[in-house]
């Protein structure tokens, strides 16, 4: 029930114009989110390696490598939807 409320809450949400820059790259990283989702554990174990070092805290590490890894799959994902038949690839 309470998915439910937060669904009909968020679903009615108006962000501004639809010809917007954010809205733009919103709408871009909602069309390739089945590609971030299919790729973004091999990103994420890269970057987990290479950012678990350099960080001792949770606190600290958990964001960073959330980001990172969220940009670096939607990067990953954005290049490959340029190839041939790359609609195929990434859902």
């Amino acid at each position: 029930m309470m998915t439910a409320g937060v669904l009909l809450i968020i679903k009615n949400i108006k962000l501004g114009d639809p010809d917007s820059w954010w809205m733009r790259i919103m709408t871009d990283i909602a069309a390739k989110s089945y590609g971030i989702y299919l790729a973004h554990i091999i990103v994420l174990n890269t970057v987990y390696e290479l950012i678990d070092t350099e960080f001792s805290t949770a606190a600290v590490k958990i964001p960073v490598i959330a980001v990172a890894f969220f940009i670096g799959t939607t990067l990953l994902v954005k290049m490959l939807s340029y190839l041939p038949k790359g609609k195929w690839l990434i859902g």
